[in-house]
């Protein structure tokens, strides 16, 4: 098969609108990860077992089972049961459900670098509980972490490709429907794979910066 330049022009206007469709199941899934993940953490941090034991089952399953699997079941397999959703939903909700495993252990990981005595200034000032978290403890955090988080939703956009084997028509998924329409699968996939690296590798950098300046933060 050899690469024609007319076809390939022909076809990435489509390619292109179909970015809108990753960026939203991106987007989306970005959220769910970054509420559900937070309230993963808070489980995980909890004193008792029987509360952190369904943040640890949350994590070991998700964690432990590929996406793709779970994209069959949001998909295929929950119908079955009556819960029945439109493919670009049912992608969306299990990106973010399968990140916000990784959002949680990277909030943990955060937190639990916060100096032990940033929390005894606080306690030293009778700060409320949640006047703690809220001014000392996440604001902390999130500068410590947000380049690890930014990482997860550089790697959840490239994920998100895999939401062409339950039928979403996203950057990949509308390349593998150009061409089983007209058999020619050289174009439209080299064209996808160009389309998701000129947005990761640039935000990619953009990462690499901000840990550069956190990293030199710290050191001052």
């Amino acid at each position: 098969m050899t690469w024609e330049w007319d076809f390939a022009a022909e076809i990435f206007p489509r390619l292109f609108r179909a970015l809108r469709v990753t960026f939203l199941a991106t987007g989306g899934g970005a959220l769910i990860s970054a509420v559900l993940g937070f309230l993963l953490m808070l489980l995980r941090r909890a004193r008792q077992t029987l509360v952190q034991l369904p943040a640890r089952v949350y994590l070991y399953f998700f964690r432990g089972t590929p996406l793709l699997i779970q994209f069959y079941f949001a998909y295929y397999v929950f119908p079955l049961w009556g819960l029945k959703v439109p493919a670009l939903v049912a992608g969306t909700v299990t990106l973010g459900l399968n990140f916000a495993a990784y959002f949680a252990e990277t909030y943990r990981a955060g937190i639990d670098n916060v100096p032990r005595s940033q929390w005894e200034a606080a306690r030293a000032l009778s700060m409320s509980r949640l006047r703690t978290w809220s001014a000392v403890v996440i604001p902390q955090a999130l500068r410590a972490t947000l380049p690890a988080l930014g990482n997860h939703i550089n790697l959840m956009f490239k994920m998100s490709a895999l939401m062409a084997a339950i039928s979403v028509l996203d950057v990949f998924g509308t390349a593998i429907d150009i061409g089983g329409t007209t058999y020619r699968y050289l174009e439209p996939v080299t064209l996808a794979g160009l389309l998701y690296m000129a947005i990761s590798i640039p935000f990619a950098y953009l990462i690499r910066r901000a840990e550069s300046r956190q990293s030199k933060s710290l050191q001052g």
